[in-house]
């Protein structure tokens, strides 16, 4: 039985996966007002904590399973879907005085990891089914062979092989 390698959009995904679990017990606010302190991605939104573990769990299943056209679109789209939610919680914080933390960038960075790494699959995709060569790829299909060389300028002189001597 062949063991099936991970390519680099597969291990592009497995890496934001692995951001998004990791900022959910990071700071995601800081909180300025009367009593400051720090919120968790964790602590702080119930139902979107859920969806990112969720959607982290997911994006690492396709990444591991065997890649069809498929799994490579429900990568980009889990990616998308993780990533638009984090993006409203940076750009619209869920209350007055906090302040956008660490917590939030990982997610959103792991997100777009992970869009990312579906794009690339999806282009050795593309790559594979039209014989295309790609570099660490090794070949898909033979391609067709190199047009010969243009042919040699002819010399008016004919060339005369020459010897060489050793000068002492």
């Amino acid at each position: 039985m062949r063991q099936r390698q991970l390519g680099p959009g597969s291990l592009l995904t497995i890496a934001g996966a692995a951001l998004i679990l990791a900022s959910l017990p990071m700071t995601w606010y800081h909180r300025s007002d009367r009593a400051p302190h720090d919120l968790t991605g964790w602590g702080i939104f119930t139902n979107l904590r859920l969806w990112l573990v969720a959607a982290a769990i997911l994006a690492l299943l396709s990444a591991l399973l065997p890649q069809g056209r498929n799994a490579v679109v429900a990568r980009c789209g889990l990616g998308l879907l993780a990533g638009l939610p984090v993006l409203r919680r940076i750009i619209s914080p869920p209350g007055d005085h906090l302040h956008a933390q660490i917590g939030l960038y990982v997610a959103l960075a792991g997100a777009l990891a992970i869009i990312a790494g579906g794009a690339l699959s999806a282009g050795r995709h593309v790559a594979d089914h039209y014989g295309w060569d790609l570099p660490g790829m090794g070949p898909a299909r033979a391609l067709p062979p190199a047009p010969p060389p243009p042919a040699a300028r002819a010399y008016d002189e004919p060339i005369v092989d020459a010897e060489v001597v050793e000068e002492r």
